[in-house]
């Protein structure tokens, strides 16, 4: 996971003389794609950390706007029920972060940030983004439905709704609550005066508000910029550095603790990558399992075709060996009829055994991609993965029942295919002989 961390220089440093006023956070980077670059699992050993070293708090930097709610909402649920206080520090946050950032207790947003842009020879640059930037938007998942946009709107909305943290008092409760309906409903916006609130938003073709008392979430996504949000009372804005984080909290001094958060939370992710890709190795080994095996299948009927015509005493084979009387019976005629008899036993021996090693890779093959599905069945799915998984075990399900249809009749075409190799075996060396009766 690539971060950028806004106090990565400053967590490399700890004072060795702290102020009796200093307090002590941690930080935990909610950074890229909720759910893969950080998860549940990593903030929970890294709040686990700061309660067992009874540190003072956690520092959540959020600049993440991808992932899925749910793992947003099962990280926001650790934050918020954490007896210690959370401060978010806003980059950009949107999506599955929505729920992270409101379970916070404090907010300070960034004056500057970065993004990382591709440039014409391919590589990347860094672009800043100021004070007018999208700080939070809601940024939805892309559907071609509206009702069901509309739905996942609502259920976002309710989600950032219920990780309200309990050490909001009523005013700020009333004002962050204004907030998360005005980026769950797009017919809403932000009014200002007196106090935080939703109210309709006005026409898009209409007149700007002429008393300026709302900022107009409605058209930016919804969202809002990092200068509305500090104008509207909920979080400073400070540039990045720990000094005017501490003067914009009130605080004297604040000791960052080291990068063991950052650690914890990339490590639970690298984690949980290593998981998905197993997962979804098994889940492609699986299906290519039943792609190889009905690709044999389907060359089953050809090569038991060619077997059958490889037989030496197949019709169109036997003015190749001409037979002569001899020793009181007819026999393959010595010399080359009796070289090219040997060669062809040789290779119908070859073409049969072909169709027994077609059986035997089939059932292999079936074997494994039922091994397979069933190591699915321990394995935890999460939400990222979960469509994908039941879409590749439906497929296989119906691949399966096709392929077993398909073989149903090939003990007959095994027991003849042994057979044949067994007469083989025993015509390369002694050809058959007609004895004439005395």
């Amino acid at each position: 996971m690539t971060c950028r961390l806004v106090l990565i220089v400053l967590l490399s440093f700890v004072p060795s003389a702290i102020a009796e006023e200093s307090v002590r956070l941690l930080q935990i980077p909610v950074i890229g794609t909720v759910g893969a670059d950080v998860t549940a699992e990593g903030v929970q050993q890294a709040l686990m950390l700061a309660k067992a070293e009874a540190w003072n708090g956690v520092m959540v930097e959020i600049d993440a706007i991808g992932g899925d709610p749910d793992d947003g909402a099962n990280i926001a649920s650790l934050i918020r029920d954490t007896n210690l206080e959370t401060i978010a520090i806003i980059r950009s946050v949107g999506g599955a972060a929505l729920p992270i950032l409101f379970a916070c207790d404090r907010w300070v947003v960034l004056e500057e940030t970065s993004i990382e842009v591709p440039d014409q020879r391919g590589g990347m640059l860094t672009e800043m983004l100021d004070r007018d930037r999208p700080a939070i938007q809601t940024l939805p998942a892309i559907t071609s439905d509206l009702a069901r946009l509309e739905s996942e709107l609502r259920r976002l909305g309710k989600m950032t709704m219920e990780a309200f943290p309990s050490s909001l008092d009523p005013k700020r409760r009333q004002a962050r609550m204004a907030l998360a309906r005005t980026m769950a409903d797009p017919s809403m916006d932000l009014g200002t005066e007196p106090t935080p609130a939703a109210i309709p938003a006005l026409d898009r073709g209409g007149d700007p508000d002429p008393k300026a008392n709302r900022i107009r979430t409605s058209r930016q996504g919804p969202g809002i910029t990092a200068r509305q949000l500090s104008d509207a009372g909920f979080a400073p804005m400070i540039p990045e550095g720990i000094d005017p984080l501490a003067s914009a909290l009130g605080y004297a001094k604040i000791e960052a603790m080291g990068d063991s958060g950052l650690l914890l939370v990339v490590d639970a992710a690298n984690l949980d990558f290593k998981a998905r890709g197993r997962l979804n190795s098994i889940v492609d080994s699986m299906i290519g399992s039943l792609d190889s095996a009905s690709s044999l299948v389907s060359a089953m009927p050809w090569s038991l075709t060619r077997a059958r015509l490889s037989m030496p005493d197949a019709t169109r084979l036997r003015q190749r060996f001409p037979m002569v009387l001899s020793d009181g019976g007819w026999r393959i005629s010595p010399g080359e009829p009796a070289r090219r008899w040997q060669v062809t036993c040789e290779d119908s021996i070859r073409r049969w055994s072909a169709v027994l090693e077609i059986d035997a890779s089939v059932r292999t093959l079936l074997a494994r991609s039922q091994s397979l599905r069933n190591e699915i069945e321990g394995l935890q799915i999460g939400p990222a993965d979960r469509d994908r998984v039941t879409a590749a075990v439906a497929c296989w399900a119906e691949n399966l029942e096709s392929l077993r249809l398909g073989t149903e009749g090939w003990k007959s075409l095994t027991s003849e295919a042994s057979e044949a190799v067994s007469s083989l075996r025993i015509w390369v060396d002694t050809p058959p002989v007609l004895i004439v009766r005395p």
